[in-house]
């Protein structure tokens, strides 16, 4: 399990619709989960599925990050990691992205 703080953004139907004609690098499939967790302001669970089967991240948005303790089963911090980045997940290949790392849930 990994933690980001990631801003995911709602398109219009016709942008979505042109891309998913032409896309360009892989197309990220995922279920999102609301997390009823203390002291953020939203938290979301992504449990990725197809080419990123495994691969798992929490987003946490916590204005004061200094009263929110992260709990013993998250893992690493990737907030600012670029591996994790959008582009990097639709364009490195699946092996960037070890499973034997990641908590399984």
């Amino acid at each position: 399990m990994v933690i980001a703080d990631i801003v995911t953004k709602m398109i219009p139907k016709e942008i979505y619709e042109k891309n998913m004609k032409k896309p360009e690098g892989r197309i990220i499939k995922k279920y999102r989960y609301k997390l009823p967790l203390e002291r953020t302001d939203s938290a979301f669970l992504d449990v990725y599925k197809g080419d990123l089967e495994g691969l798992n991240i929490i987003n946490i948005v916590a204005y004061k990050k200094h009263n929110f303790r992260k709990l013993g089963w998250f893992g690493e911090e990737i907030t600012d990691n670029p591996k994790y980045s959008f582009y990097s997940l639709t364009h490195n290949p699946t092996s960037t992205y070890s499973k034997d790392s990641e908590m399984q849930l």
